[in-house]
């Protein structure tokens, strides 16, 4: 079994939920659109790594780490959410990383870790 380093359960905010018509972060439009509301962006979700990441990269990660991210679920303003990273093996420089909301469904899933991510 696979060891797994979580973050704190996070209510994630959308700054944009009143930004104007045009854009899914917006509640009106999201809404004509038919998602539950506006949607938080994607690099509100992106900030709740960095932890969890230098936890099992070390600060090398600021310098050198990379994270890529595909979103599978939408959330909205002050859904909580939780962010998760597979526990590297030894001299291992890439691992799995995920995020759900506080009722499971995936919200997004990637990987993270040291150097060229190509």
């Amino acid at each position: 079994m696979t060891d797994v380093k979580q973050g704190p359960l996070w209510a994630a905010r959308n700054w944009s939920a009143d930004a104007g018509a045009g854009s899914i972060h917006d509640d009106a439009t999201a809404t004509e659109l038919g998602f539950r509301g506006g949607t938080v962006a994607g690099d509100i979700h992106m900030n709740q790594f960095p932890p969890v990441l230098v936890d099992l990269f070390g600060e090398t990660w600021f310098e050198q780490g990379y994270l890529s991210l595909l979103f599978r679920n939408p959330t909205v303003d002050r859904e909580e959410v939780q962010v998760f990273a597979e526990v590297p093996a030894p001299g291992a420089t890439e691992t799995r990383v995920w995020m759900e909301r506080a009722d499971g469904l995936l919200v997004c899933e990637g990987s993270a870790g040291l150097g060229d991510p190509s």
